[in-house]
C-alpha cells in the first residue's frame, strides 16, 4: 500500500464527508407537534423586534440632517406616533443610550422604552438636557 500525501488524505476525507446524508429536521421528526412553532418565524427587523427603525438610528438622522436643506425633526415610535424631537434632545437621548457608567441592561431597557411613545414622550416634553438627565436618573437609576 502506497503512502498518501496529506493533501490526498484531506481530499479523501472531504469526499467521504460529502457522501454523508443526515436526513431532514423539518416538520415533526421529533414528535413535538406545533410546540414552539411561533419561534420559527424570522424577525424582519434589526433583531430586536422593533416595528419602526430603532430610535437610536432615528435620533441620529435628526442630528445628521440639522444643517441640511430638509432637516428631519420627528421620529416615529413603534405605536406609530410621530413625535417632534429637537437636535439637542436627540443628542441627549443618544447619550443616555450609550452612557458608559450605566449598566447595559438599563441602557437596553431605556432603548426599548423610548421605542414607544409612552416612554419617549416624557423626554420629548423636556427641552433642557439637565432636566432630561434628572428624568433619566429618576426613571432608570
Amino acid at each position: 500500500m502506497e503512502k498518501k500525501t496529506e493533501a490526498q488524505q484531506i481530499r479523501e476525507l472531504g469526499d467521504r464527508l460529502m457522501k454523508i446524508h443526515e436526513g431532514s429536521f423539518d416538520d415533526d421528526n421529533f414528535g413535538l407537534g406545533d410546540h414552539g412553532r411561533e419561534l420559527d418565524q424570522d424577525d424582519t427587523g434589526d433583531g430586536k423586534g422593533y416595528e419602526q427603525d430603532p430610535m437610536f438610528d432615528q435620533l441620529g438622522k435628526i442630528i445628521d440632517t440639522q444643517t441640511g436643506d430638509a432637516p428631519i425633526t420627528t421620529v416615529t415610535t413603534d405605536d406609530n406616533k410621530e413625535i417632534q424631537i429637537s437636535p439637542s434632545q436627540a443628542k441627549t437621548l443618544r447619550m443616555f443610550a450609550t452612557a458608559e457608567g450605566v449598566k447595559s441592561n438599563i441602557r437596553a431597557q431605556f432603548q426599548r422604552d423610548i421605542q414607544h411613545s409612552r416612554g419617549l414622550i416624557d423626554f420629548a416634553d423636556i427641552n433642557d438636557s439637565n432636566e432630561m438627565g434628572n428624568m433619566f436618573i429618576k426613571k432608570y437609576l
